[in-house]
């Protein structure tokens, strides 16, 4: 989605902005999936949850930016 230019040179904020994006998949898809409402809203301390929620996905965030800071400092990513 950010391209290949920043896969050669990752930066920290893309990769939390698209950790975060994927936020609005679990709270419009997967709660009301599982039951909960949009957002987890009929779950007690709904709030909390979506705090969890964003903080998880923020951290994934750091993950996709470690991956490909990974695969910058390897070279690898030329491989595919």
């Amino acid at each position: 989605v950010m391209g290949t230019a920043w896969m050669v040179d990752p930066t920290v904020i893309p990769a939390v902005v698209a950790g975060l994006i994927t936020t609005l998949f679990a709270w419009f898809i997967i709660m009301p999936t599982l039951g909960v409402g949009i957002a987890g809203a009929r779950i007690p301390h709904a709030n909390r949850h979506r705090a969890a929620t964003l903080v998880s996905h923020a951290v994934m965030g750091l993950g996709f930016y470690a991956g490909a800071a990974a695969t910058a400092a390897t070279h690898v990513y030329g491989a595919f």
